[in-house]
């Protein structure tokens, strides 16, 4: 099957047995606002045409998925740009944790991170940080400084992640309302949050490290220890029906 592509380059690709194939119109809305699009296929490369690719670092390998391991070195480090001047946004991915961080103490506590942000000093202002926390089940966004009314919020509990298979996660902030979708669904309600400007060093944007200084101080118990697919970041807000057609993009 050929695949004619927006900048004019044909991808040939050979379809033998699928469950589905899932058309998209190149006019639908889930393409608006969309600043980078990971879909690793033996690279990092942003193929949202903005130009955004991403560097492996550590041993992290990209080769049909992002492979992030259980140490304090493998991350994707993106550019900062991706975050930085952010009001209203969604983070989407197929994400599984292979190693889950509840045990072991580390800096600012155990936590398997998605993705963060770093400006300044040790507690940067709006800088962003999501993570998962087995010992509490929840989920975690956190827009520095810690400790600051509405820095943080808990989403409601939830365990998918901890079954060791694949899940897509998608975080929306539109406004000052944060809400969560796991495999298309919306987890609780939507939660009243900060609607400061996302920022981020021109160092400081990774995928599955926590940051507790420029590019450093990475703590192998707040590292993602797992794999990643089809990492997006848009500008915007996506709604609930478009959320869930990048679930069945994205498949399982």
């Amino acid at each position: 099957m050929l695949i004619h592509k927006a900048d004019g380059t044909v991808d040939d690709y050979e379809i033998s047995i699928v469950d589905s194939i899932t058309f998209i119109d190149s006019t639908s809305s889930i393409f608006d606002d969309l600043i980078v699009y990971y879909p690793f296929k033996g690279n990092a490369n942003d193929v949202s045409g903005n130009g955004n690719h991403g560097t492996p670092l550590g041993n992290a390998t990209t080769t049909s998925v992002l492979t992030l391991n259980n140490n304090n070195s493998d991350r994707l480090k993106v550019p900062y740009n991706v975050i930085n001047g952010l009001n209203d946004f969604t983070i989407s991915a197929k994400l599984r944790i292979d190693i889950l961080h509840g045990s072991s103490p580390g800096i600012g506590g155990p936590c398997n991170t998605l993705i963060g942000s770093y400006v300044g000093n040790l507690f940067p202002s709006n800088a962003l940080n999501i993570t998962y926390n087995t010992n509490f089940q929840k989920w975690r966004i956190e827009i520095y400084p810690p400790g600051n009314p509405g820095s943080e919020h808990w989403f409601d509990t939830n365990t998918l992640i901890e079954d060791g298979n694949w899940h897509h996660f998608a975080f929306t902030r539109e406004g000052a309302v944060v809400k969560l979708f796991i495999d298309g669904t919306q987890i609780g309600n939507g939660v009243s949050y900060k609607n400061s400007t996302l920022l981020s060093d021109s160092l400081g944007c990774v995928i599955g490290q926590e940051q507790d200084s420029l590019d450093g101080s990475y703590d192998p118990n707040q590292s993602w220890a797992g794999q990643m697919d089809n990492i997006r970041i848009y500008g915007r807000a996506l709604n609930s029906q478009e959320i869930n057609l990048l679930f069945n993009i994205d498949g399982n």
